[in-house]
């Protein structure tokens, strides 16, 4: 499997096993996972996300299968020379985005910005619709998800762009109608067999394997495809075929 959702670092209000990227590493492959794509945990609350998205880099360069994903936020004046100089010092394979958690929306100008030098430097956008699950958020630091309808909305605004939504609940992912360049992770979507209930809505070439790792359990996302009750071919583009293609992956 290929992993398009997984993160690096400490959070203030979780123990994480693994926040280190070889111990992470060793965890993923136990689990079937022999890629993934990795954003910096820290780089969600810090002021400017650079100064753990380069700590981060540093350690997966030296992990096979770890991939880089740059946190981008775009309220900062300096995120354009951020994300260039980022993507010609690592090979990034994507960048997120928190809109809730660096207070913008996805309609705002500057957004637009930021998709067309997405565009330029071949980069899908990925939006985090939420970190947590908002039952287990910190009393004191209650964050909203963004809703579904207005990434589907900005997919369908920016129509050259790749754009991911991650951490979509079951409800929110099969409510969305506009998809033809929105995708979705199965993070957080739970229910009985969840990929044969996701395809029954969607095709199965929308949908790409996550883990939200470490903040969920590995091995849960896992299971998901390990007991689909779907054809082979589906089971295969889900657990890493349309992520070979999406992220331009060698296989």
């Amino acid at each position: 499997m290929i992993d398009v959702n997984v993160s690096l670092g400490r959070w203030p209000f979780q123990r994480f096993l693994f926040d280190a990227a070889r111990p992470l590493a060793r965890h993923l492959k136990s689990c079937g996972i022999r890629k993934a794509l990795v954003a910096s945990t820290e780089s969600v609350l810090y002021p400017d996300p650079d100064v753990y998205d380069e700590a981060c880099f540093e350690q997966i360069r030296e992990v096979p299968g770890l991939l880089p994903v740059k946190t981008v936020n775009p309220v900062l004046a300096t995120w354009r020379t951020s994300l260039c100089d980022f993507a010609d010092r690592y090979e990034l394979k994507a960048i997120r985005l928190y809109p809730s958690y660096h207070r913008y929306g996805l309609d705002d100008p500057i957004v637009n910005e930021l998709v067309k030098t997405a565009i330029k430097l071949k980069l899908p956008v990925m939006v985090a619709v939420r970190v947590e699950d908002e039952r287990q958020q910190y009393s004191l630091m209650q964050v909203p998800g963004v809703p579904l309808a207005a990434i589907a909305k900005f997919a369908a605004a920016h129509p050259r762009a790749r754009v991911v939504a991650l951490n979509g609940y079951f409800h929110e992912i099969v409510a969305v109608k506009e998809r033809r360049n929105l995708y979705f992770d199965i993070a957080f979507a739970e229910l009985t067999d969840t990929l044969r209930a996701l395809t029954e809505y969607m095709p199965a070439r929308q949908l790409l394997f996550g883990s939200q790792t470490p903040f969920l359990t590995t091995k849960a996302a896992a299971m998901k495809v390990e007991l689909a009750n779907i054809s082979q071919g589906n089971c295969e583009r889900i657990a890493e075929g349309n992520a070979v293609s999406l992220f331009r992956l060698d296989r």
